[in-house]
């Protein structure tokens, strides 16, 4: 259940930087959190970085296959 439930929340930041990129994108705040972010961004940036973030672990697994393909033999 834990495995689950971990599952779905690594795909909840992704999945909302990909179906809103331009609410994510005007939020910035100039405050004294690290690093300031003080402007917004552009929201096609957003939804690539989502997208980026979403097919991390296939890309990792696909390299990793690569890699034990190329060397193990």
């Amino acid at each position: 259940m834990a495995d689950i439930i971990m599952r779905i929340l690594s795909l909840a930041f992704p999945l909302a930087c990909i179906w809103f990129p331009d609410d994510l994108a005007e939020y910035y705040r100039d405050g004294t959190l690290f690093p300031e972010i003080t402007t917004p961004s552009s929201g096609r940036f957003v939804r690539l970085g989502g997208w980026v973030l979403l097919l991390l672990p296939v890309w990792v697994f696909l390299l990793v296959w690569l890699l034990d393909y190329l060397y193990a033999r």
